[in-house]
């Protein structure tokens, strides 16, 4: 995914028409970030022209056929959303749906069925059945196979590098950061907290920067006995233990006095002797937490 001011030559689509025809440009042309090129405008005219063209006749058959209600499909594109716009300005009801994860249901809903509140108890769990219906569901899914109104989606999707399994099998908990999908329900709530994934890049790279200098600081000011060069990359910093009297290894004692988990430098080679890592990619809270009780830790050594 490009961001539109890094691209020569491109300007961002201004956003005159209503929000349901750019969301369905950025479907049809699975990219966010619409350009402002010809093939681009000429589907922008017509995604108008068509939405106008729905809400009159659809404005139409509703004075002729006086219904209670209107039922949309998710309301996410021009053409339910045209429909939607126009019921609604006639005082009735609308209610949207999408498809449901068990077969032959769907939820409904007055507001977005694609986007609603979901209170989870506290302490939830999902029992052994219902783990293996979801994981059999995302299989399929993760294959492209599934249908919906008939269509067969993806038929060509490969599942999931074997490689890319195992490594991921040594980690805990894995967050998917997807880039380069756009389908139909996300475009609404896309690109809120971020305009794109290079923002949020270098809101990150100067939070870690930030933290950077900040553990430099706190080393320097609060941690006497340890030295600690600022890296030049990364979010780990080496500290330099050697100059402590402590009576056992820097590891062990800052596990046991402080309750902080650091990484031994042994186990990255005989150079590591006497150091610690210290992985500062966390929240700039969890951070102080740990340094303090690391001052508090030395702090007792001294008395």
């Amino acid at each position: 995914m490009a961001k539109s001011s890094k691209t020569p030559n491109a300007r961002p689509v201004r956003r005159a028409s209503p929000a349901p025809t750019p969301a369905s440009a950025r479907w049809i042309l699975r990219r966010h970030h619409l350009q402002e090129d010809p093939t681009t405008l000429r589907i922008l005219r017509e995604y108008i022209r068509s939405a106008w063209s729905i809400g009159a006749r659809f404005g139409k058959l509703l004075d002729e056929v006086k219904p209670a209600a209107v039922v949309v499909f998710n309301g996410m594109q021009y053409p339910e959303a045209s429909a939607r716009w126009v019921a609604r300005q006639k005082g009735l009801p609308v209610y949207s749906h999408e498809v449901g994860l068990r077969p032959m249901s769907a939820f409904f809903t007055e507001g977005d069925a694609t986007a609603y509140p979901l209170v989870i108890p506290q302490g939830f769990e999902l029992d052994d059945a219902q783990n293996n219906r979801l994981d059999a569901y995302l299989q399929n899914r993760f294959k492209g196979n599934f249908i919906m109104a008939g269509v067969r989606f993806w038929p060509e999707m490969s599942a999931l590098d074997p490689e890319f399994l195992a490594l991921a099998a040594h980690f805990k908990q894995v967050v998917p950061v997807f880039t380069n999908v756009i389908f139909d329900t996300s475009q609404p709530h896309a690109n809120v907290l971020f305009e794109d994934m290079f923002t949020w890049l270098d809101d990150v790279l100067a939070y870690l920067e930030d933290n950077r200098d900040y553990v430099a600081e706190f080393v320097r000011q609060r941690l006497p006995g340890i030295s600690m060069v600022k890296p030049e990359g990364g979010y780990l910093a080496w500290l330099d233990c050697r100059r402590l009297k402590l009576p056992e290894a820097p590891f062990d004692f800052f596990l046991h006095q402080a309750r902080v988990a650091l990484m031994p430098g042994p186990a990255y080679g005989r150079g590591g002797e006497g150091f610690l890592r210290l992985n500062f990619g966390c929240t700039r809270a969890t951070l102080t937490a740990a340094l303090e009780r690391m001052e508090r830790a030395l702090a007792g050594v001294a008395q």
